[in-house]
């Protein structure tokens, strides 16, 4: 039996940090205001170029899906 290697990068940590700061981000917003403020980091972010490279084919849409709101069955 191996002895485990100590972990280098601790991945839900690093996801529980990123929440954190997202709701920092958006405490005591409306829900509409959440959503704008989540598209601008969107547009405006790191990832901002790479976002726009993105085919604009949205998807299926809410309203386009069975009741249920799970994806519809084949």
């Amino acid at each position: 039996m191996t002895t485990p290697r100590p972990k280098k990068f601790d991945c839900v940590a690093m996801k529980e940090a990123a929440q954190r700061e997202i709701v920092a981000r958006i405490e005591g917003l409306t829900p509409e205001q959440e959503i704008a403020r989540i598209r601008q980091d969107v547009e405006e972010g790191p990832l901002a170029d790479w976002w726009r490279s993105l085919p604009k084919d949205p998807g299926p849409q809410p309203e386009a899906l069975p009741s249920g709101g799970g994806a519809a069955k084949q």
